[in-house]
């Protein structure tokens, strides 16, 4: 096992810095007889594309998506069985939530899906569980998809599951009868416009994934190192500029306009008093269903703290799509995972679903290049910290800290914030 390491870096040199690396790193040679994959490449070089699955038939397989795309998974499983009409496939399409998909399959890998789906976060801890099977046609994959999503389904040089979008990340979902285009560049303007129309806005404080841009914004800088059986804690920023950004954050969530609360809960609150949530692209076309044309998008805004507006900083990471290491079809299980991270069917959930695709070819058709969401999340990307590897305890840490801070009659004080900030801290090292 290599030394692993979190760095998380908020200054913008250093974070344009992070984001070249991560494509330098997508971009290195690796052969497929490189790999530990028990199946070798196998795709067919004819015009079809479509790959020799061997003996393989009489194929039973189970493929899990979450809830908000089992529709159109189905879809695009048919359409792969059609490619094969001489086969006899009997393919199950399952439930389960990215963030889920981990647990389950490291729990019980034999009872798991074959395919299944999950953050770019969770790839380290599903390799060390000998869980994955690499990714059998690495030239033909990393060649379609851009290289920062290569380089986050990368470990120890073996690309180990299929890039599947390049949006885990969130921005700002707003009602346009509510807030304009000039409002939802700041924050605190937010507030005031929504506030005076009786109106609120919504983040998941009690979520670390979300939780995190209270400290990010001010500067935060974490460094774990796990050598030698120890663990080791580096905290280098500006303690007093990290303290501010919560502190202003805190303040937001006292005057009342600014309302913590789930995103299943803020998302039906356009219905009622919503002027405009933080959320992501998994909930895009559940929002639009709501507000339909008024509905608008933008990256997230600025705060101001102690008189200067700061650009919100959150977490920008990829989905991706892994074959389980024991599936009893690997062949055909690589080929329908190829074929469902393809251009085609990235290109699809772009068009229905407002996903953002990290295939090449995918990111340059109209659904992505006119799609309001998706402009909105590559904006929103070059004030993002890669999601790469998290230790442990992380999202409970910051999951604290903003239930601490969005609580009613917080304590808001440069000793009280200064205390949470130091607990927070501590506990992101149980891992």
């Amino acid at each position: 096992m290599t030394k692993k390491t979190l760095a998380i870096i908020l200054a913008a040199m250093m974070l344009i810095a992070s984001l070249a690396a991560c494509g330098d790193g997508g971009t290195e040679s690796k052969t497929d007889s490189a790999t530990d994959s028990k199946v070798e490449s196998t795709v067919s070089a004819d015009e079809t594309g479509l790959w020799d699955l061997g003996d393989e038939n009489n194929i039973t397989l189970k493929v899990w998506g979450p809830s908000t795309q089992q529709e159109l998974l189905g879809k695009q499983v048919e359409a792969f069985k059609a490619l094969y009409p001489d086969l006899t496939m009997d393919i199950e399409i399952g439930q389960c939530e990215e963030s889920e998909a981990q647990t389950q399959v490291r729990n019980d890998i034999e009872a798991a899906a074959d395919i299944f789906a999950f953050p770019s976060d969770h790839l380290e801890n599903l390799v060390s569980s000998g869980s994955l099977g690499a990714v059998v046609n690495y030239g033909t994959v990393t060649a379609a998809n851009d290289a920062n999503s290569v380089a986050a389904a990368t470990y120890d040089d073996i690309l180990y599951a299929y890039p599947l979008t390049a949006d885990n990340s969130y921005i700002i979902f707003y009602d346009k009868t509510v807030l304009g285009a000039e409002d939802v560049t700041s924050l605190d303007k937010m507030c005031e416009v929504a506030a005076a129309a009786g109106k609120k806005i919504y983040v998941d404080a009690g979520n670390g994934f979300y939780a995190c841009i209270f400290s990010f914004t001010g500067g935060l800088t974490m460094e774990h190192n796990y050598a030698d059986g120890t663990e080791n804690y580096g905290y280098t920023s500006d303690e007093n500029a990290v303290v501010a950004s919560i502190q202003a954050f805190g303040k937001l969530f006292q005057d009342g306009t600014l309302v913590a609360a789930g995103t299943d809960v803020a998302v039906s609150a356009f219905t009622t008093d919503a002027a405009a949530i933080i959320d992501g692209t998994w909930d895009a076309a559940a929002i639009k269903d709501l507000l339909g044309d008024n509905m608008g998008a933008a990256k997230l805004p600025t705060i101001s703290v102690n008189g200067e507006d700061k650009q919100i900083i959150n977490l920008f990471g990829y989905k991706m799509l892994g074959v389980k290491s024991s599936t009893a079809f690997p062949k055909t299980a690589h080929a329908l995972a190829e074929y469902l991270s393809g251009a085609e069917c990235q290109t699809e959930k772009a068009t229905e679903l407002s996903i953002g695709p990290s295939n090449l070819e995918a990111a340059k058709s109209d659904a992505v290049v006119n799609n309001e969401v998706l402009k909105a999340v590559n904006e929103q990307s070059a004030f993002s910290i890669p999601q790469t590897s998290i230790a442990g305890g992380f999202w409970n840490a910051h999951k604290a800290l903003g239930e601490y801070i969005s609580a009613a009659g917080a304590d808001l004080s440069d000793e009280a914030i200064k205390a949470q900030l130091d607990a927070c801290l501590e506990a992101t090292n149980d891992i």
